[in-house]
C-alpha cells in the first residue's frame, strides 16, 4: 500500500456498503496515495522521512473527498501510516466529503481510523 491511505466505504444510496444482496460480506476498499508533498514537487526522493504537503497536496486531497461524495461513498473504516503526509491526505479528504454530504449528519471523526507504520 506504500504511503497511502485506504479507506473501506459503504454507499449511502443503499445503506449496504454497495453490496449486492447476495453476498452481505462484500466490502469495498479504496486506495488512496497522499497529495503531493514538498519533495514531489521538488523532484526528490522522500522515502521515509515525514514531509508535509503542499497547498497543491491539500488541494488533492481535498478533490479526493470530493470524489467520494459525488459517488455517494461514505467511509465507515480509514488506514494510514504514521507519516504526516498520509495522515493528513486521509483527513483532509475525510473532512471534505462529509463536508459535502452534510445531509448525512456524519461527522469525519464518526470514521474508525487505524495508524500504523
Amino acid at each position: 500500500m506504500g504511503y497511502g491511505a485506504a479507506v473501506a466505504p459503504r454507499d449511502v444510496a443503499s445503506n449496504r456498503g454497495g453490496h449486492d444482496d447476495d453476498d452481505d460480506d462484500a466490502v469495498t476498499l479504496i486506495l488512496l496515495r497522499h497529495g503531493e508533498s514538498e519533495w514531489n514537487k521538488a523532484k526528490r526522493f522522500t522515502g521515509w522521512l515525514d514531509i508535509r504537503l503542499t497547498d497543491f497536496g491539500e488541494e488533492q486531497a481535498r478533490y479526493a473527498g470530493r470524489l467520494l461524495s459525488e459517488n455517494r461513498l461514505v467511509v465507515d473504516e480509514a488506514f494510514t501510516s504514521l507519516l504526516c503526509r498520509a495522515s493528513q491526505t486521509m483527513e483532509l479528504a475525510l473532512e471534505e466529503s462529509a463536508a459535502c454530504q452534510d445531509q448525512l449528519q456524519r461527522q469525519a471523526g464518526d470514521v474508525a481510523v487505524t495508524r500504523s507504520w
